[in-house]
């Protein structure tokens, strides 16, 4: 058999005995796939093109050519295999066969990123309930997604209110709280059903929760530049504190009486007594103070500064102010999955450096694109999920 090209037709000749057969075959069309793909650093990926007749199937034996957009990022060999230069980003891989043209994306992802997961609605904020089970909020969905580490698949979600910000257990993870920002509330869900059962009515719009060491109240701040502490209960305010601006972070000492509240635009860190409201100690950093993160040997908090660049490092048996330099200014801080490095989120920058606790040095910088948000480790699959507002959660090794 034998194809010889005649203007966009392809004409067969076959032989079969002394009888020569013509075929003529009409491309009408180029296939490429898969379509949009990612792949590691120095990985490769087989793209598979067609070329296809006017039935839509593949003519054998036409092999199309192929170009990379971008040859640093990514190249491109005769046969349509994709190979990583080194670099991360996103080339157009172009397929072509006479006047036909397709085109596929493929994304190089930092090395560090496990896995890449789609989702839509602007994720923002991530937890883990002590059973494994972790919430990732999404801004624009009005809805809280469930993730299953195992399938790294999400496999539920919960409608909630309006502008859905963040998320948290109790300390059996039969219950979450999430504040539905624009509802001006914090939903209740029931972690079993992942429903929406009850909603808690706040004064103006919530975005930090955290609760009690004991369970029993839930603080929350709004933009009524205001910390009130709620009983659960009677799923009313007991207390509140008036604030030097609008908080958007806030911990809770495992000893369970003190809180900690960042303020942001006041530069400042309180510590609270949880069980008055009264402000023990004021750290003024200056800067914008915002995500922060509590060591394991609970004697040193961490605070993401994202307008001086760096994380704050207080001692807090002796109030002592150090500080970690990041190349970027960072939005959210947290602890890995063994306690000994620190993971940052620098929002604007799309990228996650990750610094040694002990040396105070940074380690690596994990070029995630998009917006990188607040995050959450799993200790026993040794991951860190990482909210993406791009449209995807990042699973860090």
């Amino acid at each position: 058999m034998k194809w010889i090209p005649v203007g966009l037709c392809l004409v067969v000749l076959a032989w079969a005995c002394s009888e020569t057969t013509t075929e003529i075959v009409i491309p009408t069309g180029l296939q490429l796939g898969p379509s949009d793909t990612t792949i590691a650093q120095r990985h490769s990926v087989q793209l598979v093109a067609s070329v296809v007749d006017t039935g839509g199937k593949p003519i054998r034996g036409v092999q199309p050519s192929f170009t990379s957009s971008d040859p640093l990022v990514l190249q491109v060999s005769p046969t349509g295999l994709v190979t990583s230069v080194g670099p991360v980003g996103v080339a157009t891989i172009i397929a072509q066969f006479a006047t036909f043209v397709a085109a596929a994306r493929v994304t190089v992802l930092d090395s560090n990123i496990v896995a890449r997961l789609a989702l839509t609605g602007r994720p923002f904020d991530a937890a883990i309930s002590p059973s494994g089970v972790i919430y990732v909020t999404r801004l624009d969905e009005g809805s809280v997604s469930r993730l299953n580490l195992a399938e790294r698949a999400f496999t539920a979600a919960v409608a909630v209110g309006s502008v859905p910000s963040r998320v948290t257990f109790n300390a059996t993870g039969t219950t979450a709280y999430v504040s539905n920002q624009f509802s001006e509330d914090v939903g209740i869900i029931n972690v079993a059903t992942n429903t929406q059962t009850d909603v808690i009515p706040t004064t103006g719009d919530p975005l930090p929760v955290a609760l009690s060491i004991d369970g029993a109240a839930l603080f929350v701040t709004t933009n009524s530049d205001r910390l009130y502490r709620f009983s659960l209960a009677s799923r009313s305010p007991t207390d509140s504190l008036a604030l030097p601006a609008p908080s958007h972070h806030l911990v809770v000492h495992p000893g369970g009486n003190l809180l900690y509240v960042a303020t942001r635009e006041g530069g400042s860190v309180l510590e609270v007594d949880a069980r008055t409201l009264a402000v023990k100690r004021t750290f003024t950093l200056g800067g914008r103070t915002n995500g922060m993160a509590l060591a394991p040997d609970r004697e040193t908090l961490y605070i993401a500064n994202d307008y001086l660049s760096l994380v704050h490092v207080i001692t807090l048996s002796t109030g002592a102010v150090g500080s970690i330099a990041l190349s970027g200014g960072p939005f959210a801080v947290g602890l890995g999955p063994d306690g000994t490095r620190l993971y940052a989120s620098l929002t604007f920058d799309g990228k996650v450096q990750v610094v040694d606790r002990a040396s105070r040095r940074v380690l690596q910088t994990i070029t995630t694109g998009g917006a990188p948000r607040l995050m959450v480790a799993d200790a026993a699959r040794g991951l860190v999920v990482v909210a993406n507002e791009a449209g995807w959660v990042d699973l860090l090794r």
